[in-house]
């Protein structure tokens, strides 16, 4: 029997990173009650589904959608100022529905679109949150910029970025 499952995909700095449509697939371990463990179960064992042992989630589906419960895929659609969080739980025998925590696990992550077209511009931070937040006391905030160009030299380029005013406001460009 399956005795507990860890969602152990390795994001760096928590960000699940790529083009709009990237799949990826998520990695679950799993110990069974024999003392035998799987360090990728959906890796692993080619002669049974991921889904038959684990069903796969995503808490904010239009950020983030499960693309193949056999695979245990996701799907990134957008980015998403706050994290995600991706789920694994075993699949219930006889309808049992209060399972052990031990049979759970999640990972939050954020979300981050990459540029994919040439011209194709990408604003905030490369890894975790978008943009970093602005309170009262850290009321600046610098803002990173890329810029798709494959196979050219960018030599300049051009964009209008709108703010909302009555919150933020460019104090140096």
């Amino acid at each position: 029997y399956l005795s507990r499952i860890q969602l152990a995909t390795d994001f760096e700095a928590s960000t699940l990173r790529g083009i709009e449509g990237s799949v990826t697939r998520l990695v679950v371990k799993a110990w069974f009650d024999d003392s035998t463990v799987f360090g990728d179960v959906g890796g692993q064992l080619d002669w049974i589904p991921l889904n038959r042992l684990v069903q796969i989630s995503s808490d904010t589906t239009e950020v983030v959608s499960v693309k193949n419960e056999e695979l245990g895929t996701v799907q990134l659609h957008s980015n998403y100022p706050w994290k995600v969080t991706l789920s694994a739980s075993a699949v219930s025998c006889n309808n049992v529905s209060n399972l052990s925590s031990s049979l759970r696990s999640s990972q939050s992550v954020w979300c981050n679109l990459l540029t994919s077209i040439d011209g194709e511009v990408d604003l905030g931070n490369d890894f975790g949150q978008q943009f970093t937040p602005i309170s009262a006391s850290s009321p600046i905030t610098d803002v990173q910029v890329r810029i798709h160009s494959t196979g050219s030299a960018l030599s300049a380029f051009q964009m209008k970025v709108m703010l909302n005013s009555s919150a933020l406001r460019a104090v140096s460009c």
